[in-house]
């Protein structure tokens, strides 16, 4: 119990102060830009569909685009975290 009263409250406001913003922030670009994407893909999804492509060839490009889209949020999101994506950047090449 003597634990609990000698803890540091002002150590974790600190850290709340310092880090709470980036992770607010970093939320908010990726559910924004999760968001996005998915508008994104509808959009392909439609002129594919004017297109009139096979259904394989077009459910492909989609996923392909999403996923490549998502990559891109996921990144930006983990940079404004303030993690070193050069690693990951290079690893997807």
């Amino acid at each position: 119990m003597q634990i609990i009263t000698d803890f540091d409250y002002t150590a974790i406001l600190a850290l709340c102060a310092k880090y709470g913003l980036r992770v607010i922030f970093s939320l908010l670009i990726f559910f924004i830009g999760k968001w996005i994407v998915w508008r994104i893909c509808l959009v392909i999804e439609r002129v594919i569909q004017k297109a009139k492509l096979d259904k394989l060839i077009s459910s492909f490009i989609v996923n392909s685009s999403k996923t490549i889209f998502l990559i891109i949020v996921i990144v930006a999101a983990l940079a404004n975290l303030g993690i070193d994506t050069t690693s990951f950047v290079a690893m997807l090449g």
